[in-house]
């Protein structure tokens, strides 16, 4: 789906919705990343809104990540964002 079209907002709400019940506790997560197309890629600035706007319990039990065939750009973004929003940093 192209992300123009797509209503991130609204995608973002039922990410919340359907992980608000799972959050208490640990959690894993699988992204799919297989044949994703640049268009299809959300921007810098929606992933920081995303981080921002959920509760500190989605960051804090989430166990793993898995990302099913990266490209090179998203394990670059990856390491990044781990190596400088880790608490043990």
């Amino acid at each position: 789906m192209d992300m123009q079209r797509m209503d991130l907002d609204k995608a973002l709400l039922y990410f919340i919705h359907i992980l608000d019940p799972l959050v208490n506790e640990k959690y894993s997560l699988v992204y799919f990343h297989t044949m994703s197309q640049s268009s299809n890629h959300p921007s810098l600035d929606f992933i920081r809104h995303v981080y921002a706007t959920l509760d500190r319990r989605y960051r804090a039990n989430l166990k793993y990540l898995y990302i099913v065939h990266p490209t090179f750009w998203s394990k670059v973004f990856v390491w990044l964002f781990t190596t400088f929003s880790a608490s043990e940093v």
